[in-house]
């Protein structure tokens, strides 16, 4: 398709001359000013009339983003044709119909991907610094994992195929999407607005590499990570190529039968702020090396735990799954 495009662009625009451009710059320019100044601003404003959900920042917005691209080309090219075939003074009006839309491609194309970030953060629209986390795969754990996260200020999404786990996420009141994740849906309708990470928590390995390979491309490959696969320790010639999915999740990488060997011995997520008193080291000690340290939270930061990643320093808040020592 991309290859398609650019050589439908190629050959379009190949049939523009400077002499063509020249000709009719001084019509192009007023035909993109109204385009610019009056006809987007007013199909925005009349379209949004009454609408629930859009202050005027956002239909000022709204009302300076519409870029033509290849649609507009092909058409007015395909019309061009058309009405050359009339002849005479039709046709002569058609040659500059292709010039004239190259000069609007080029000019909105130009105009709005100069100004869509300054004009956002002038407005107050951009999202500064997206730090929320997508959840793949609602279980008893990755749900009170997302209530200690939204209750820190940052925002989540969870996504399950199975309905009644869906609903057991939105009981405890954070927002699900009762879909499959490897769906075009997903890919293309999920509302990722201040997603920054993906965490593949399913129990099924391939699940949860297919997942970060088809949301990757949206986050990243370096946003995206997956539970531990459980062939994870074999060999290289038996195991998941690491090149396959995502990053591990967690400090220690734990997976899925790890993670129900610790919820059976009774482990809990505990959100945990480290202090001159209590540092990473009497974290560890108290917990032990079986704790699972998921994320840690900064100074308006939230990040994924993964082999390798820094260790928690005092000021940081732990979120991790630990099963209470007695007594």
């Amino acid at each position: 398709r991309v290859i398609l495009i650019s050589s439908l662009f190629i050959v379009l625009g190949a049939r523009i001359g400077i002499d063509d451009l020249v000709s009719v710059w001084k019509e192009a320019l007023l035909f993109l000013a109204a385009l610019v100044l009056v006809v987007r601003p007013l199909s925005v404003f009349i379209s949004t009339w009454g609408a629930k959900g859009f202050d005027w920042r956002d239909k000022v917005f709204l009302s300076c983003m519409a870029p033509r691209g290849i649609v507009a080309a092909a058409v007015s090219s395909v019309f061009a044709l058309d009405l050359a075939e009339q002849g005479g003074a039709i046709a002569e009006e058609a040659a500059r119909i292709v010039p004239i839309t190259y000069v609007v491609i080029v000019g909105t194309v130009a105009l709005y991907g100069l100004s869509s970030a300054p004009l956002a953060r002038w407005l107050g629209v951009a999202m500064k610094n997206p730090q929320g986390i997508l959840f793949v795969g609602i279980r008893s754990w990755t749900v009170d994992l997302a209530k200690a996260i939204q209750e820190a200020g940052f925002r989540v999404l969870m996504v399950d195929s199975n309905y009644e786990a869906t609903r057991v996420a939105r009981m405890a009141g954070v927002p699900a999407e009762n879909a499959n994740i490897l769906s075009d849906y997903a890919a293309e309708e999920l509302d990722l607005v201040g997603i920054r990470s993906l965490v593949a928590a399913t129990p099924n390995d391939q699940v949860n590499a297919l997942a970060c390979i088809n949301l990757g491309h949206s986050l990243g490959p370096s946003s995206v990570f997956q539970l531990k696969p459980a062939d994870g320790d074999a060999s290289n010639r038996i195991s998941t190529s690491d090149d396959l999915g995502g990053r591990l999740f967690g400090l220690n990488a734990p997976s899925s039968e790890k993670i129900l060997e610790l919820e059976e011995s009774g482990a809990v997520v505990k959100v945990t702020r480290l202090t001159e008193d209590f540092d990473f080291d009497a974290y560890r000690e108290r917990y032990g090396e079986s704790s699972c340290v998921l994320f840690t939270i900064g100074e308006s930061r939230l990040d994924v735990a993964y082999p390798g990643s820094s260790q928690p320093s005092v000021g940081d808040t732990l979120v991790s799954l630990v099963v209470e020592p007695e007594g």
